[in-house]
């Protein structure tokens, strides 16, 4: 009996390994996809390789409809329809329908009920998207992405700044798409090159400080100059295994410009602890 398990297990992994084989000369063949190896066995490749062929094969077959359309056209309220006091239970039906259509929207930040609401159905509503519905796809929609936040933007932006300076993560390749060609530290100006170069060279003489706390004390923009300022204080804790003042406060400011494609990049920081050896050491 034991045998004739392992001989049943023999063959279907054999079948698994040919229709994987079929599997993946199709996507080639009608999508121009080419794979590159895989560590997973034969049964979990399979059912990886169906689903992505039946996406591939609903997208190329799908075409571009509202949202509105795609979740069945529902009735629904406009919002100067609703009550104060109806709003809350409103939006929560349109979120749960929206749900059960695999639509998905996500808010960063707070927003009023009544913000939501009157954004899903009069903007949402008549934004296409593939009419593709695959078991665990969703359609994903950020309501920042249509209107954005530029107090969280910018705050979100100079935070990570700071996090990365001590902690050693800035990653020169992605990260320079934060800055302007050219950048303003301390009234001296660096390319994006020397500017990372300064980055490494402060975390190492900084490692043993770690951020506690961020405290935004101003952010201010206009976006008909397309310039923002941020300024506050970073609280960084010195490791406990020294025997000195494990705190120091530091006050920054941090000036952007906001790009072409409408994000902002930091131009110039004033932040005295930001040298090569740093303000403070140990």
């Amino acid at each position: 009996m034991k045998k004739n398990n392992q001989s049943e297990n023999l063959e279907r992994t054999e079948r698994l390994r040919e229709e994987n084989n079929l599997l993946r000369m199709k996507l080639t063949a009608e999508f121009g996809m080419r794979h590159s190896g895989s560590n997973l066995d034969e049964e979990l490749e399979n059912e990886w390789l169906k689903y992505i062929y039946n996406f591939e094969k609903s997208y190329a077959d799908s075409k571009r409809v509202k949202i509105y359309d795609f979740i069945g056209k529902p009735d629904f309220r406009k919002i100067e329809e609703v009550k104060d006091s109806e709003i809350e239970s409103e939006l929560n039906k349109l979120f749960a329908l929206l749900y059960k259509n695999n639509i998905v929207l996500n808010c960063l930040c707070d927003y009023e009920d009544k913000v939501i609401y009157k954004f899903i159905t009069e903007e949402l509503f008549e934004i296409e998207t593939d009419d593709i519905r695959i078991k665990g796809l969703n359609h994903c929609f950020i309501y920042e992405e249509f209107h954005p936040n530029h107090e969280y933007d910018l705050k979100n932006y100079s935070e990570e700044l700071f996090i990365k300076l001590y902690d050693g993560s800035w990653d020169e390749e992605f990260d320079k798409y934060r800055l302007c060609n050219k950048i303003t530290v301390n009234n001296i100006f660096l390319c994006q090159s020397d500017f990372t170069k300064l980055v490494s060279d402060f975390h190492k003489a900084n490692s043993y400080f770690k951020i506690e706390n961020v405290l935004f004390e101003n952010v201010k923009f206009d976006l008909s100059s397309g310039k923002a300022e941020v300024s506050g204080i970073v609280t960084v804790k010195l490791n406990d295994s020294f025997n000195m003042p494990n705190r120091y406060d530091e006050s920054f400011k941090i000036y952007f410009e906001i790009n072409d494609f409408g994000y902002w990049d930091i131009c110039s920081i004033e932040f005295e602890a930001l040298t090569v050896t740093g303000k403070w050491q140990v």
